[in-house]
């Protein structure tokens, strides 16, 4: 998913955010041990929107934060 902006150079610079086909293979490529259950609900949300055929971005903050 690339990020929303007007600039293409932004965009090329920014990296796209990729999300397993299936929320079940987070576990396999996170081996942190921690709980994923944000990464799982927003995979989820993703791929729902990808069903749906809409056009999905994220924006990134100046501080850093993705929304």
């Amino acid at each position: 998913m690339p990020v929303a902006t007007d600039s293409e150079k932004r965009r090329q610079v920014n990296p796209r955010k990729v999300y397993p086909a299936d929320p079940a293979l987070i576990p396999v490529f996170d081996r942190s041990g921690k709980a994923n259950s944000g990464h799982v609900l927003e995979t989820a949300v993703f791929i729902e929107l990808q069903r749906r055929r809409a056009e999905v971005t994220y924006v990134k903050t100046a501080s850093g934060y993705e929304g």
